[in-house]
């Protein structure tokens, strides 16, 4: 369980630059950032989602 808390941590990080690197490029505010942050959130879920199936299987085996 100790290892999914710091993937969390960067994926939480990483959607925060990414929101915040999107007003200064000039952009208009379209859905873009938010499609970004949706599909970080997802990748994010999916790695801890896979983190933790991966950790159960090493805990069986």
């Amino acid at each position: 369980m100790a290892t999914n808390k710091p993937v969390a941590v960067t994926y939480h990080t990483g959607g925060q630059t990414e929101v915040a690197a999107t007003p200064a490029t000039g952009l208009p505010k379209t859905g873009q950032d938010e499609l970004a942050s949706t599909v970080l959130s997802l990748f994010g879920m999916t790695s801890l989602a896979l983190a933790g199936f991966v950790a159960s299987k090493k805990r069986e085996g």
